[in-house]
């Protein structure tokens, strides 16, 4: 799955301090952080309810170390075959790594993989690193039980001979790697960096929204957090927009070409397709039906209570196409993608086949 352009708050505000001569770069750099980010438990001391939400969410727990991961324990001593390119991958414990080794005899190729991202929800890809590049693996592990299968897109990257590194997946520069892990983290390495764990925050915790509030939470202690005020205006509704579409991708950033089955992935980008986006004055964004602390909600009516709060029909008529239906079966109907995943589709609109017999009044 290709990464898209990412940002975090530490990247743009925080630099090591380089006063503190003593010490690995790595030291000097955790130290930095420590001085500016405070940590969900900080968090919860005030703000109970949406750290108990967040624990809930799949932002929460969306990177994992590959060696401590569930996945990790269940694939090792095992093998995959790649039904496509026939290449066999075995998986292995060694000591504190994951292992991962294809091919046999002179054109054996062995890599230890560091990470595995994904909530697990739809899907869980491992990333090998190695310190200034990396290689997204070419199998992933799909819901809802685990089996592996080929990574999405990789289906259509070239057959590489035996022994070669590429055997392994797709081949990802330094950017390739900070645009995918940043999508994945709370923040990630200063410039020049190596890609390595100890630059990580893996999950998208409470700063990677709100930024670095260490400030906040010893003013807060002191009964004055007023006084620190927040760094995002979140209460802004397309502040709160850009800062989803960092990962989830507006029209800007995604490829008109793209056929709607890849497209409708992109879920900031479909809504602003929409109608109801188009003629909000910059209202409408994510948190209008979406709680940005929890799981995403699953209960249709759900959605129907919010499309109400503005499609509020008179006198409570129900819809004349489907009254015992809801309203994103029809207007934001589930699009199969590939690998059994399927998203539904976020560019709200009368489908074809209810436009084909709605009335001027029904459309409008």
């Amino acid at each position: 799955m290709r990464p898209v352009p990412s940002r975090t708050h530490s990247s743009r505000a925080v630099r090591p301090d380089a006063s503190n001569a003593e010490g690995s770069a790595a030291e000097r750099w955790q130290a930095t952080l420590k001085v500016h980010f405070a940590g969900n438990d900080a968090c919860r001391e005030c703000h109970t309810e949406a750290f108990e939400a967040h624990a809930r969410s799949g932002h929460s727990h969306t990177a994992f170390l590959m060696a401590e991961s569930n996945l990790a324990r269940r694939l090792d001593g095992t093998s995959y075959r790649d039904p496509l390119t026939l290449d066999e991958f075995r998986f292995a414990m060694r000591g504190d790594s994951f292992v991962v080794s294809t091919g046999t005899g002179a054109d054996e190729q062995r890599i230890p993989v560091q990470w595995l991202l994904g909530s697990g929800q739809r899907a869980q890809t491992a990333v090998a690193i190695n310190g200034r590049a990396g290689i997204e693996q070419r199998w992933t592990a799909f819901a809802p039980d685990g089996a592996l299968g080929v990574t999405p897109s990789h289906e259509r990257l070239p057959k590489v001979r035996p022994g070669d590194p590429g055997c392994f997946g797709r081949p990802m520069t330094r950017g390739d790697v900070l645009s995918c892990l940043g999508c994945h983290m709370t923040f990630g390495p200063p410039r020049g960096a190596p890609l390595t764990r100890e630059y990580f925050k893996p999950n998208i915790d409470c700063e990677r929204c709100h930024g670095p509030r260490k400030a906040h939470v010893e003013a807060a202690r002191m009964g004055d957090a007023a006084s620190v005020q927040p760094m995002v205006n979140l209460k802004d509704p397309q502040v709160e927009f850009q800062l989803c579409a960092q990962c989830h991708r507006a029209s800007e950033q995604v490829d008109p070409s793209l056929p709607e089955h890849e497209a409708v992935r992109f879920q900031p980008h479909r809504l602003q397709l929409s109608r109801c986006w188009q003629e909000s004055a910059g209202q409408l964004a994510c948190a209008a039906c979406h709680d940005p602390h929890d799981q995403v909600a699953t209960e249709p009516q759900h959605y129907t209570r919010s499309c109400l709060q503005c499609h509020m029909a008179p006198d409570d008529v129900p819809c004349p196409v489907e009254p015992t239906g809801t309203c994103i079966d029809c207007h934001m109907p589930e699009v199969d993608w590939q690998s059994g995943i399927s998203f539904r589709d976020h560019w709200i609109r009368i489908p074809e086949s209810a436009r084909d017999n709605a009335t001027p009044t029904e459309e409008n």
